[in-house]
């Protein structure tokens, strides 16, 4: 799976719950529209959580990106407006149910998670 088409192919609500992110909450869903300060942190956001699933599925939880894209979803909490837990709050995503979503993808990466992501959009 080449990164390039993980990161076009696959969306980070993707491992959220269903219950976890409505409609309402993503003004339409379509974060491609979104501009500005709202954008931009809606794309630090998916990158991260991205990077921790791509680098699960590549074997690489030893490699220095992992370690700190791990460090920054579990942090307890940070002043940082860009920490992970503010972002949660920001985008009224629960930020414990989104770690436990993310430990159960850490310790057992399934196949059925493993085509997901890497299911190519074209």
């Amino acid at each position: 799976m080449s990164a390039a088409g993980f990161a076009s192919s696959w969306d980070p609500n993707s491992l959220l719950e269903v219950d976890l992110i409505l409609p309402e909450q993503l003004d339409d869903a379509n974060a491609a529209a979104w501009t500005g300060e709202f954008g931009l942190l809606w794309t630090v956001f998916s990158d991260g959580m991205q990077t921790f699933c791509r680098e699960i599925m590549r074997g690489q939880t030893s490699s220095l990106t992992y370690r700190e894209v791990e460090r920054w979803i579990f942090r307890p909490s940070s002043d940082a407006i860009a920490a992970f837990s503010n972002l949660c709050e920001f985008f009224q995503i629960d930020p414990r149910r989104t770690r436990r979503a993310l430990m159960r993808l850490r310790d057992h990466p399934s196949e059925g998670v493993r085509n997901l992501l890497s299911v190519d959009a074209a």
